[in-house]
């Protein structure tokens, strides 16, 4: 049976006058298949740690994920756009962690166990400040409530996500243009057990052009102040509660020079190829 999405998308808008400076609203309904990762699929059993064994699950299956979105947007001297959406999706492929308390290991793996339904907003504004300097903002916010059986327990996850971007840039007379972006993520959910936690980035980044349509210098400055990331997730069960914390490298400096030759004159062929999902 060939799965198919089914996409009914409606759209309001009316001239200056009725909805002001363009404005528009715009109301949509979607269903989209959602398939396992790659990951997540993979039956290699994990033992590297012996105290915590992971494996994937070949048997997962696909998961239909339902939307309904709601949005306005608006220009006048800034350009806004606000949206709120409704997902809901049953039997996600969700992670799994049980504890075995005769020998001291937690084994993780993945089940179709997962109901979920989201209930977030998200607010996007770019506004010029002058000709030469420009504002954008985006902002997301999320609620889920996540419940399904662990282990023959029923467990209930509801959860908060918050993600904010904002990024300003200059353009000098010269030809340089100056970026500086700053975002803050929120905790996430990590399944019905646990969450990781929230952190926050930052980038500085200038670039030039040289030699106009060809020759082009761009450096980057991303997360100077922070030299390193540490990521932890918590997972509790019923009878036991688990951390692990993670510590990677976060500054990076990067510096390009790029020069384009000549130009592209033929169109690019499409693929006739295809993929044809066909799910039973």
């Amino acid at each position: 049976m060939s799965i198919k999405a089914i996409w009914i998308y409606f759209r309001l808008s009316r001239p200056t006058g009725d909805f002001k400076d363009h404005s528009g609203l715009n109301f949509g309904f979607s269903q989209r298949v959602k398939r396992p990762d790659i990951n997540r699929l993979n039956p290699f059993v994990d033992r590297s740690n012996p105290d915590f064994i992971t494996s994937g699950n070949p048997n997962l299956k696909r998961v239909v994920i339902n939307t309904a979105q709601i949005g306005y947007h608006f220009t006048k001297k800034a350009t806004v756009n606000i949206s709120l959406a409704f997902n809901s999706a049953n039997g996600l492929d969700l992670p799994i962690a049980i504890f075995n308390p005769v020998n001291n290991v937690t084994s993780t793996t993945y089940q179709n166990i997962g109901n979920v339904t989201g209930l977030g907003g998200n607010v996007n504004i770019n506004y010029p400040i002058t000709k030469q300097w420009n504002f954008t903002l985006n902002g997301n916010s999320q609620y889920f409530w996540l419940s399904g059986p662990v282990n023959g327990i029923m467990q209930n996850n509801d959860f908060v996500t918050l993600s904010i971007s904002t990024t300003t840039g200059y353009s000098f007379n010269n030809g340089w243009r100056a970026n500086v972006t700053v975002a803050i993520n929120g905790r996430n959910p990590t399944g019905l057990q646990g969450s990781s936690n929230g952190f926050t980035s930052s980038s500085v980044s200038v670039n030039k052009q040289i030699v106009k349509n060809k020759l082009t210098f761009s450096a980057a400055a991303r997360n100077p102040f922070e030299q390193y990331r540490t990521s932890t997730t918590l997972t509790n069960g019923s009878d036991f509660t688990q951390t692990n914390v993670n510590q990677v490298y976060f500054r990076s400096f990067s510096a390009s020079l790029n020069y384009n030759f000549g130009k592209l004159k033929d169109g690019v062929k499409k693929n006739k190829h295809g993929i044809n999902n066909d799910d039973n």
